[in-house]
């Protein structure tokens, strides 16, 4: 294969290993807040079940 097709074949890969990366990071990132949020709200909501049964007459 020529130098130039071979250069081009890396070069292409290695953006697409970028590409991958990013979009790695981004979703763990992105996990990481899920976790963090839903800790905050179930920290602050009161616990099902915390009162007595209403009755419905």
């Amino acid at each position: 294969m020529p130098v130039g097709v071979l250069l081009a074949v890396a070069i292409a890969a290695c953006v697409v290993l970028l590409l991958a990366a990013d979009r790695a990071v981004k979703a763990a990132r992105k996990a990481r807040r899920r976790r963090e949020a839903s800790g905050a709200l179930t920290s602050v909501m009161p616990v099902i079940g915390d009162h007595e049964p209403r009755t419905v007459s």
